[in-house]
């Protein structure tokens, strides 16, 4: 049964005085007991809503993926894919629709194909497939690689080739990322002083290195980019070696060496070998220093976001984004002596 709003203000009372009783682990597991109990009742509130749009989808499993900043999502049977935007708006789903039907008229690689539509809510067959790590592509033979490899090219060129007014609000505005002017200047005052406490010696003065000797490039050309490229974001499905790629929710006109920041993770060689085959290399031949230079600083702002928000991102997860910003800057070519 859903507690009301008074029963949630007594909750929120009992945690706050608990954390001055109790000792942390048992905090810790209040927390999660009630975030368990969250997760089942949202599970149940969407699975409701898909089944009163779309009485034919059955499934004998489903569970909720609740740790992205503008998506909730629904995983059924590991078949079906439901995305429900945080704020109720479909207007920005509508919009990554149109840009998925347009990029699959032009690249081999597969992206989500919406079956499911509403005014709330969408879903889509699962693209199954092992997530690109490190691991993964060091795994394929030289053949599977260069397949790899050349249709990353043709995604990220057709990509960052496709009009803004594709993904334009109704008043005509396009959504816009400016790292630029984000990352300039914000790690020598604000951001240092909040990540003192956040992160260990070591780490500080690799950031200090990268900082000082890494200043920040001149703003490029905005395009078209998918902005959240991780390997959690792109598969290789089986057998074919072909590429699937998902959450095209960050979608913005920005600098698109934003979308190369992860090749970095594979080292700068293959960093360049896509650059090679990518059809806007000579419009843009600095892209993948760039994407070097951001590389730490897109890390930074993912680490200060989730230890902003403790609500939506547990000790673990805030963990994880200090690893991931550690080995960003080892990427960069700064590691520390962690």
């Amino acid at each position: 049964m859903l507690r009301t709003s008074r029963a949630m203000d007594a909750w929120d009372i009992f945690s706050g005085t608990a954390k001055a009783l109790l000792p942390e682990p048992a905090i810790d597991l209040a927390r999660k007991v009630r975030d368990r109990r969250r997760a089942r009742l949202a599970l149940a509130d969407y699975l409701a809503r898909i089944g009163a749009a779309f009485p034919d989808v059955s499934y004998r499993s489903a569970w909720l993926i609740d740790e992205g900043n503008d998506y909730a999502i629904v995983n059924l049977d590991n078949s079906l894919v439901f995305r429900f935007p945080r704020n109720g708006d479909s207007a920005d789903l509508q919009r990554e629709v149109r840009l998925l039907e347009n990029l699959r008229a032009r690249t081999s690689i597969n992206v989500p194909h919406y079956l499911y539509m509403t005014d709330a809510f969408g879903g889509y067959p699962m693209l199954n497939g092992r997530p690109l790590s490190v691991e993964v592509l060091r795994n394929l033979n030289e053949s599977e690689t260069e397949t790899v490899l050349t249709q990353l090219a043709g995604f990220l060129s057709a990509l960052h080739s496709t009009e803004h007014d594709i993904i334009a609000r109704a008043d005509g505005s396009v959504p816009h990322t400016a790292p630029h002017q984000l990352f300039a200047d914000g790690y020598h005052g604000e951001q240092r002083d909040r990540l003192e406490s956040l992160v260990d010696t070591d780490l500080r003065r690799s950031l200090e290195r990268f900082y000082a000797e890494s200043p920040q490039p001149d703003a490029p050309r905005l395009r078209l980019v998918h902005g959240d490229l991780k390997p959690s974001h792109v598969f290789l499905l089986p057998e074919s070696h072909q590429l699937g790629v998902i959450d095209f929710g960050d979608v913005s006109a920005a600098d698109p060496a934003i979308d190369f920041t992860f090749l970095w993770f594979f080292g700068e060689d293959c960093a360049r070998s896509v650059f090679e085959r990518y059809s806007l290399a000579s419009e843009d031949p600095e892209i993948v220093e760039r994407a070097r230079q951001l590389l730490p600083r897109l890390g930074v702002k993912r680490l200060l976001w989730r230890f902003a928000n403790p609500q939506r991102y547990s000790p673990d997860q805030q963990a994880k984004a200090i690893t991931l910003l550690r080995q960003e800057l080892a990427a960069a070519g700064f590691a520390d002596e962690h």
